[in-house]
């Protein structure tokens, strides 16, 4: 829970790769706020649209992170 007491928000982008599920959730368990994308795999999906070819994804949930909980000074 130490990045609960922090605040701590993480986005995170799983290309629909084999850590779809165990990348949130392990950070979940940490006690982070995580915003995720690419967790939906078919077998076929994997960075289509997202992951390391495709930073745009990260970047959008960065954006929603800040417009959700805003920074505070």
């Amino acid at each position: 829970d130490v990045y609960k007491r922090q605040g701590l928000k993480i986005a995170i982008d799983c290309a629909n790769g084999a850590g779809y599920k165990s990348g949130p959730k392990l950070l979940k368990s940490l006690g982070a706020k995580v915003y995720n994308a690419g967790t939906f795999p078919n077998g076929l999906n994997i960075n289509q649209n997202c992951g390391s070819t495709f930073p745009k994804k990260t970047s959008d949930l960065f954006e929603l992170s800040l417009e959700v909980n805003p920074v505070r000074t």
